[in-house]
């Protein structure tokens, strides 16, 4: 089965066999999570944002 899933969030997408990370209009990066995680600067900088963004979340 093949799902194509857009959205700006990580979470939902974090355990998918493909992730691609477009800025502009452009693939910069591509990969599962751990990949992306370790090679891909942007790719972890959306990631901690939301991280600190989720923290905010829940004790609101």
């Amino acid at each position: 089965m093949t799902l194509i899933s857009v959205t700006q969030k990580i979470e939902p997408v974090k355990d998918f066999d493909q992730i691609i990370l477009l800025m502009e209009g452009e693939v910069i990066a591509a990969g599962k999570h751990d990949f992306l995680h370790s090679t891909c600067p942007e790719y972890v900088q959306i990631y901690e944002s939301q991280q600190s963004t989720n923290v905010y979340e829940l004790q609101s």
